[in-house]
């Protein structure tokens, strides 16, 4: 372990950089419903919770008080129908969710009712609804004799790519050979988050760059920010060789079940996987193991840094674990954590990082 770990762990203990802020009730035992795999947040105007489960098929709703409403959602490809759904974001009081089957968007109103589906051309890793009929996807072009690529695009109500908003080399990706791909340890992620009604940010983590866009998908300025990254330790480097997770078909995945994939821990780490702005001038960024191989949204251990978005510096350091299996979701200022409890099920809890 590190020292920074090593004085976290001392001083404050695991959960010190963490405090509750409002916990939400479970979904009643009556209803037969329950959390598989929760996969994607978002918050309606009135912050309502809307959680969707890739394993079930479902988008669950609690209030903003914390209670649970409603659950909706079925499996299928027809109308309103979910196969693969993988990202969702609320818009005007709108979700707006990704399914990678058929790479289909479907507009849903927040009481459940499909209200219209467009196919687009690209694969969504992150998303975002700037419009009705504009929408902002962050994927990864992948190439068997180039270098990889993230690629942060416009999609008009149509599905078509209309622009390219950035694009970077993919520096996580280092060579493929005979069927293998050398990846960095603590790989680059894309996100991308809304900070206002009509101003977003996004970003690529091999950089210190946030751009901000509007509602047209015109970048209006772009921000660096001092922020924190080093080579992985011992620790870091135990911790991914032996971390294993719930995935999408049920089981449980681990990096010695990608035969397919070679970890280098000569390089420095991914500066971030997730960033939100939980107040008008601060920037909380986390940086979770595997988070950089688009896995699942968030992990149960995690440093973080606070930065100050006026003066581009960086304000506080953490450091968290939660039980294993607990996945935590940065989105709308807000950090959403599902903890495991021991009998299996999630606590829903939305927490505030120390310093933020």
């Amino acid at each position: 372990m590190n020292l920074i770990l090593i004085l976290f762990a001392l001083i404050f203990g695991d959960n010190a950089s963490i405090k509750t802020s409002m916990a939400y009730e479970p979904i009643p035992e009556s209803n037969e419903l329950f959390l598989q795999l929760p996969f994607s947040i978002a918050f309606s105007s009135n912050s309502d919770l809307f959680v969707l489960d890739t394993l079930a098929k479902k988008v669950h709703v609690w209030s903003s008080l914390g209670k649970y409403l409603q659950s909706f959602g079925r499996i299928g490809m027809g109308p309103g129908e979910m196969a693969r759904p993988e990202t969702l974001d609320i818009l005007n009081d709108r979700l707006w969710l990704y399914d990678h089957s058929g790479r289909r968007l479907t507009q849903f109103s927040l009481q459940g009712e499909p209200l219209q589906t467009i196919s687009s051309q690209v694969r969504a890793n992150r998303f975002a609804a700037l419009r009705d009929d504009l929408f902002v996807a962050g994927y990864k072009k992948h190439h068997d004799k180039e270098r990889t690529q993230a690629s942060f695009e416009l999609i008009d109500g149509n599905g078509r790519v209309v622009k390219i908003l950035k694009q970077f080399d993919h520096g996580g990706y280092l060579k493929r050979d005979q069927g293998k791909t050398r990846i960095k340890a603590f790989g680059p992620e894309m996100d991308i988050q809304r900070i206002s009604a009509k101003r977003w940010l996004f970003g690529f983590s091999q950089e210190n760059v946030l751009y901000e866009i509007d509602d047209s998908g015109e970048i209006v300025a772009s921000h660096v920010i001092e922020m924190f990254t080093e080579k992985p330790s011992d620790f870091d480097k135990d911790l991914i060789k032996t971390l294993s997770f719930p995935n999408s078909a049920g089981t449980r995945t681990g990096f010695s079940d990608w035969r397919h994939l070679e970890l280098s821990f000569e390089h420095d780490k991914a500066y971030y996987t997730h960033f939100t702005k939980p107040t008008e001038n601060k920037l909380v960024f986390a940086l979770t193991p595997l988070g950089g191989f688009g896995t699942v949204a968030g992990f149960h251990r995690a440093t973080y840094f606070v930065s100050d978005l006026k003066t581009k510096k960086m304000v506080a350091r953490g450091y968290y674990e939660l039980p294993e299996d607990s996945l935590v979701f940065y989105k709308a200022g807000r950090v959403i954590v599902f903890e495991v409890t021991d009998d299996g099920s999630y606590a829903i809890k939305s927490i505030t990082l120390k310093g933020s």
